[in-house]
This record gives C-alpha cells, structure tokens and sequence, in this order.
C-alpha cells in the first residue's frame, strides 16, 4: 500500500517549519517528520503516554510567513497514537488531529500546510508562486505524452461513432 491515499493536503520534513509540542504545561520545540490536518509524525522530547491529548503548535520559518501573515501561528490539537522511546531521550510519535473537519482551528491548519506545501514547491522550483496542484515538469511531459481517449464531436461516450 505505497499509495498516499489522504483526505488532506500532506507535507513531509521541511527545515522551515518551526514547531513545538504542548503537554500539561510543558512545552519542547520538536521536529515535524510529516504533517496534515488530519494528523503529523514528530520527533520531541516531550514525554507523552499513547492516547495522551497535546498540542502541536507550528509556524513557518522566517522566509515563508507572508504567505500566512494572517496566521502565522497554527496549533493542532492532537491524540498520540504511538509513542516509540529512542536512544537520545527523545521520542517518536504518530498524532491524530482530534478538531472537527470544517471547524476555524482544522481550516487554519489546512491552510498552514497548504501554504507550506506551495513554500516548498516554489523554494524547489524557484518559482515565486507555486502550488502543490502544480506537477513538476517532468511529470508534465509524461502526462503530455501518454495516449488519451479522443471523442469525436458528437460522441458522448468511448467508442460512439
């Protein structure tokens, strides 16, 4: 099962997303593996049991926050689904967005990865605007060159004369 399947915008590791992790008043700065509205992999030092609620709260770096001047500042509020201990005291967890779809803090959160999607796509390509809908050039040519159905005029289905 290697599809990504999702029912949000996703983004995986980004250096310019900077982002801490909320739990009974302590708070660690942590490292985003992925992140969606629906939920994020993280790394922190934060100690929190599985089935534990936190807070994840996340900006975009420096370079990218006029995209989101309105909203710089996002927190999802999250359910550990997995905590994995490792060597250096830290710990690996998979989260679960507990806010309701369609509610003001899932939409802000939806839009915080949406425009860190588009960050990262531009800084990668080197366009001053960019969006995660947009497929690289590659992808582009492949698309171009594959063989598509034709309809004549008339036709309303495959194969209609």
């Amino acid at each position: 099962m290697g599809d990504n399947l999702r029912e949000t915008f996703r983004i995986e590791a980004d250096s310019d997303l900077e982002a801490e992790l909320f739990h009974q008043g302590r708070m660690k700065p942590c490292t985003i593996e992925n992140l969606s509205a629906g939920g994020a992999k993280v790394t922190s030092a934060v100690s929190i049991p599985e089935g534990g609620r936190c807070t994840l709260g996340v900006r975009l770096g420096h370079g990218l926050r006029p995209a989101m001047a309105a909203e710089p500042y996002v927190r999802f509020e999250m359910e550990v689904l997995e905590a994995t201990p490792r060597s250096d005291h830290s710990f690996d967890y998979r989260l679960r967005s507990t806010m309701e779809p369609g509610s003001p803090a899932y939409e802000a959160a939806q839009k915080l990865v949406f425009a860190a999607q588009r960050a990262a796509l531009a800084k990668r390509t080197g366009a001053s605007q960019a969006s995660p809908m947009v497929t690289d050039e590659e992808r582009h040519k492949r698309i171009r060159a594959e063989k598509k159905p034709r309809f004549s005029r008339g036709s309303t289905r495959p194969g209609a004369d």
